[in-house]
């Protein structure tokens, strides 16, 4: 487990919060991508997350929360917008492989 980094986006949501919570509790090195700094992210990292700024249509800013990644978990809402933050999110990840 010490060398697998797993990024979580939508990390302070429904579905990615408890995500991050288990995988830390389980020993995983997490990464939290988040839209934005607030109380959610700061329970998170209290949690032992590390916490990266990003946003699902900015393939700069996923490209960015990959680095060292070695697992994703896609915890995107069944929204507007799913399929290209989809196609972001497969895009950086593929580009992430050396």
């Amino acid at each position: 487990m010490a060398d697998t980094q797993i990024l979580v986006t939508g990390a302070t949501g429904k579905t990615g919060a408890p995500v991050v919570d288990m995988l830390a509790r389980r020993g995983f090195a997490v990464r939290a991508m988040v839209h934005q700094l607030d109380e959610r992210s700061d329970r998170l990292q209290a949690h032992g997350a590390e916490i990266v700024v990003g946003d699902f249509l900015d393939l700069a800013s996923l490209r960015g929360a990959m680095k060292d990644i070695t697992r994703v978990y896609f915890c995107h809402p069944p929204l507007e917008g799913l399929l290209e933050a989809t196609i972001h999110v497969a895009v950086a990840a593929r580009d992430a492989v050396p």
